[in-house]
């Protein structure tokens, strides 16, 4: 379940990156890119899903290193 959760999470932001590539190439559609509420959203979540997995993995790694 680990894995898929985390497989997920990198073909979302594989999928975020070539958006964000692809609308960097124009900067109108840059601009249309940053202002789109949906847009904006998504990144955010990414954000907070990439922190949170950072955050946990932090955390077991701190568990598994003081356990013994």
């Amino acid at each position: 379940l680990h894995v898929a959760h985390l497989l997920g999470g990198m073909l979302f932001l594989l999928a975020m990156l070539l958006r964000v590539l692809h609308a960097d190439r124009d900067a109108v559609r840059s601009l249309v890119f940053i202002r789109n509420p949906y847009c904006r959203r998504q990144l955010r979540m990414l954000g907070t899903y990439w922190h949170f997995i950072d955050i946990l993995w932090v955390a077991l790694f701190a568990v598994f290193l003081f356990m013994y």
